[in-house]
């Protein structure tokens, strides 16, 4: 089966195993966030494993008091029990992708003494979180297209994309040669950092990269999961959350320091990533002081 299923910014997946009843499935869902959102509150899963896919985008996830950021195409295992949350962090403009499942056999339709042994490497592994592979998305996206509009035999469709899934997991969870960004990318966001203070473009790092547009916006897209103009915005907010939190500088000031056209464009691009104005980040930041 070949996906083509689309969702739009703000869309939500959702299915419980009282929904769908497969073997050791507890919970499947997928959020494609198009701005930030609250955060993520502390939560477990008692006698069961999690596994995140963040498709693209940025978040936040802390588990077991250990922050880990995860960028497009990671992989994210919470051990049963372990609690987990986006700490005081917005839920942040991406897709993510979560599969909840028994911590114990039986598990979809795998053969029990390979369930057993899947669920320990899921269960034991050293690695919290990782690369995924970007086949991942599409077969998590075809789960969600066979459930949304009730393909021929959806369940087994469902079920076999999940058998797929979860072993690339462990895969990649094992895979110790995991692919640095490459160098073109390597250097464009060292020229991005450098230069966040200053209004810079898509050209501006392609050449700093010594490739052309295209290869850049291609590169950005396969190895940090966004494209290289959402990067640039999120270093910047990066910057102005600094920069807010250690000074007294005009919020109107901040804007144009860092490039942005109005102090209103800039509180526009300000809360789509941080799910909060910069008057009220500040604010926020005073309080904990």
């Amino acid at each position: 089966m070949k996906s083509h299923a689309t969702f739009r910014s703000g869309a939500s997946v959702r299915m419980t195993r009282e929904e769908i009843v497969l073997p050791g499935l507890v919970m499947f869902g997928m959020h494609r966030y198009s701005t930030a959102n609250t955060p993520i509150p502390e939560h477990t899963h008692q006698g069961a494993i999690e596994i995140c896919y963040l498709s693209s985008g940025r978040q936040i996830i802390e588990v077991n008091d250990e922050c880990y950021e995860m960028r497009g195409n990671d992989v994210l295992i919470t051990p049963p029990g372990a609690p987990h949350s986006s700490s005081d962090q917005p839920a942040e403009k991406c897709a993510l992708y979560y599969l909840t499942i028994e911590q114990k056999p039986p598990l979809l339709g795998f053969d029990p003494m390979d369930a057993k042994d899947i669920l320990k490497a899921l269960r034991t592994s050293e690695r919290v979180c990782f690369q995924g592979y970007p086949r991942m998305k599409t077969l998590l996206d075809d789960a969600c297209a066979a459930l949304i509009d009730h393909v021929p035999f959806y369940r087994s469709v469902i079920m076999n994309r999940f058998m797929e899934f979860i072993l690339d997991v462990v895969a990649a969870g094992n895979n110790r040669e995991q692919n640095p960004v490459s160098a073109a990318v390597s250097h464009a966001m060292r020229y991005i950092d450098e230069h966040r203070d200053e209004a810079i473009d898509t050209a501006d790092i392609a050449a700093a990269a010594g490739v052309s547009v295209p290869q850049i916006k291609r590169l950005f897209s396969a190895e940090v999961g966004i494209p290289p103009k959402e990067f640039i915005l999120r270093r910047k907010i990066d910057r102005a959350k600094e920069m807010l939190a250690a000074r007294h500088t005009a919020v109107t000031d901040i804007a144009l320091a860092l490039g942005f056209s109005s102090s209103q464009h800039f509180a526009t691009i300000f809360k789509r990533y941080a799910g909060i104005t910069p008057v009220d980040f500040r604010a926020q930041q005073k309080k904990k002081i």
